[in-house]
């Protein structure tokens, strides 16, 4: 279920931001887990995460928002060593002995509040 919410969330990121925005910014994202209303999502570095923060964060939060039935929290992580090798592929699997860093990346947008 977790998964099938994420590939909704990330479908309707990739209406919003056309094709070459969503390969660029969103698919190399790995959805980690949804835990109760806090998404945890990890980019590949420090630069990525800071991009995709400061401009795709409140979209989704949105989408995820909508796709979950409330509001979401998204904490967006970076690979703590940067080795694809060792991360999931959105699926949510993870080596336990890789533990991202948490990033100050967070916040919250009701599902009501979306624009229209």
């Amino acid at each position: 279920m977790v998964n099938g919410v994420w590939q909704k969330a990330a479908d309707r990121m990739r209406e919003s931001l056309g094709q070459v925005g969503y390969e660029t910014w969103i698919t190399p994202l790995n959805f980690i887990d949804l835990h109760g209303r806090t998404a945890i999502i990890e980019a590949p570095n420090r630069f990525f995460r800071d991009w995709v923060k400061d401009r795709y964060l409140e979209l989704m939060q949105q989408v995820l928002s909508t796709e979950v039935g409330e509001s979401v929290e998204i904490s967006l992580t970076v690979r703590e060593d940067g080795d694809r090798s060792k991360t999931s592929n959105g699926n949510g699997s993870r080596n336990s002995n890789d533990q991202p860093f948490k990033a100050v990346a967070k916040g919250t947008v009701s599902a009501s509040s979306r624009a229209n």
